[in-house]
């Protein structure tokens, strides 16, 4: 099975309880943050042991060793944000 290697999108109270999640199951790995706040890109990544955080979302939707990426940034920039995932 190959190892789900994720990215983030946001640093609000949902994606916490999805990364304790993620940090309970097998086979899925987050590997990169992405918020708007450099600190609070800082702040979620050192809680989840994240190497990389990023705060332009070019560079990190460019980042080859994410397979998957979690929005969890506020409803109304979920359909620009899952439209440039898709690209």
């Amino acid at each position: 099975m190959k190892k789900i290697k994720l990215g983030t999108i946001g640093s609000g109270d949902i994606v916490h309880s999805i990364l304790d999640s993620v940090n309970q199951t097998e086979g899925i790995e987050c590997i990169a943050v992405y918020s708007r706040s450099l600190e609070k890109g800082k702040l979620l990544a050192e809680k989840y042991q994240v190497n990389k955080v990023y705060t332009n979302m070019d560079t990190f939707l460019s980042d080859e060793e994410i397979n998957f990426v979690y929005i969890a940034s506020p409803n109304s920039l979920h359909y620009e944000q899952t439209k440039q995932a898709l690209l």
